[in-house]
């Protein structure tokens, strides 16, 4: 249903989740703690024979057979636990079904997330006038986080089969918005904020966003140029949000500030 947006002609804001609303480092850390743990207690002959260490090297080795893992991380972590149990020694039935057990551990905990302060009540305001989505590469389940009642869409790179910066994402939003707007949003009704510059900010640019970027550090664009990514060491530095922001809760300002056009 379309609500009273006072930024023309924004209708919608979208936002990544991971390192936008939380910090996702300690999340995933603590889950994979607590799943290891979860291991040495009902597969022993893993945590015999592997560290936590170990398991990154086996989803990594993964994802480097199989590049589409990048998009469906759910499946490459599920397949690294697998992997780990047969190479332990369990047979292939006993190895999918501590996979499985292993991976709802894990994704449990993983949802499991402490949002930077006062993103609830920035979250509550924004939603009174504008749709709110969530666009993620991630497998963090808005239903399963307290902030999720704010949203009125998510999707993620593992339901659309691409990861930002692909365009299915982006175009995959713009019908979600639109289903739940009751009529055609076009992309430049949309506003989509992200710590990523090239993946958020980049890929929300081309597909004909206005960007909000979260910049974690003030030197995160020069990162880029270090990170070995071809595509992105070439394009990131080229990329100009419409606006920046420093912390998540200085969006509401950063917003009145960006030129519009109608």
């Amino acid at each position: 249903m379309p609500k009273n947006q006072i930024l023309e002609p924004i209708k919608i804001i979208t936002f990544d989740l991971d390192d936008t609303l939380w910090p996702i480092r300690p999340v995933i850390e603590r889950a994979e703690t607590k799943t290891y743990r979860w291991l040495t207690e009902n597969a022993p002959q893993i945590t015999d024979q592997f560290s936590q260490s170990d398991m990154l090297a086996f989803k990594l080795a993964l994802m480097r057979k199989d590049s589409s893992l990048r998009h469906r991380i759910s499946d490459m972590r599920r397949n690294g636990y697998r992997e780990l149990a047969l190479a332990s020694g369990y047979t292939p039935s006993e190895a999918s079904k501590l996979a499985s057990q292993a991976f709802e551990t894990f994704i449990e905990l993983r949802q499991q997330v402490n949002c930077f302060a006062g993103v609830e009540a920035m979250l509550e305001e924004l939603a009174k006038n504008y749709m709110l989505g969530a666009l993620t590469n991630g497998n963090a389940n808005l239903k399963k986080i307290p902030i999720g009642r704010h949203f009125d869409f998510s999707i993620s790179a593992e339901s659309v089969n691409a990861s930002k910066p692909d365009q299915k994402i982006f175009n995959a939003a713009l019908e979600q918005a639109s289903l739940f707007n009751g009529s055609m949003v076009q992309p430049n009704e949309v506003v989509h904020v992200g710590d990523d510059l090239h993946t958020d900010v980049g890929g929300a640019m081309q597909a004909g966003f206005y960007t909000v970027w979260l910049r974690a550090k003030p030197d995160e664009m020069q990162d880029y140029l270090k990170y070995g990514d071809e595509e992105a060491s070439t394009v990131a530095p080229t990329i100009t949000p419409h606006a920046t922001i420093d912390t998540i809760t200085a969006l509401p300002k950063a917003l009145s500030g960006i030129q519009y056009s109608q």
